[in-house]
């Protein structure tokens, strides 16, 4: 009981977080920047917290981001979670994608590396196309690039090396996952629609993870 009002108070905070970048990216002109720093922290969270908590607590967690995030869009409040400059529906996709990789109960390194595919990588794909990226290409109306498509690829092959290298889930043999594994879900966020990245990229991540660990 201890550990979910923790895991609540933490969800409050991320608002409160979410709101105080909202006032300072609206002065530099970057909605995408308030976004991906709540996702960034809420995805780390959500990567330590089955070290600890059981995943049904998780999911009772991300119900209540989900429930946030309904009403932030449908009331406009809360907006450093909601308020983006392009048509998406990410702030509802996240949390289902972390449910959704939970109902799968994987290891806890599984979900921690799926957790981390979608706080670092995909941010990182948003903000370096965001400002960086000269290469563009559109995908059902949402505008991506070829330079956030490759800093995905790069902090995915940090995570996966990490899996391969450092969890003790049965991967050591599976090298190829360093590589393989990063071009798909990399090629996952650059064609999915409307923050349906969000949703997609952890299941991948666990499915095809638990997968090979079974396998092996």
């Amino acid at each position: 009981m201890l550990q979910f009002a923790a895991s609540i108070f933490f969800a409050f905070l991320v608002l409160i977080f979410a709101e105080w970048v909202l006032k300072y990216s609206k002065r530099h002109r970057s909605p995408e920047l308030s976004r991906k720093l709540v996702h960034i922290s809420h995805g780390i969270a959500a990567a330590i917290w089955p070290f600890f908590v059981a995943y049904r607590v998780i999911i009772a967690i991300e119900i209540l981001f989900l429930l946030l995030a309904a009403l932030a869009r449908k009331f406009r409040v809360f907006r450093g979670i909601s308020q983006v400059d392009r048509i998406s529906g990410g702030e509802i996709f996240f949390p289902l994608g972390i449910i959704g990789s939970a109902l799968f109960y994987p290891s806890t390194w599984i979900f921690a590396a799926a957790m981390l595919e979608l706080a670092l990588a995909d941010s990182a794909a948003a903000l370096i196309g965001k400002k960086y990226g000269k290469h563009k290409f559109t995908v059902f109306g949402n505008q991506k690039s070829l330079e956030g498509s490759l800093a995905f690829t790069l902090v995915s092959v940090v995570i996966m090396g990490w899996v391969v290298l450092f969890a003790p889930a049965g991967f050591e043999t599976m090298w190829p996952l360093i590589i393989l594994l990063p071009l798909f879900t990399a090629l996952t966020e650059a064609v999915a629609p409307f923050g349906l990245d969000n949703l997609l990229i952890p299941l991948v991540v666990v499915v095809v993870l638990r997968s090979l660990q079974v396998a092996g």
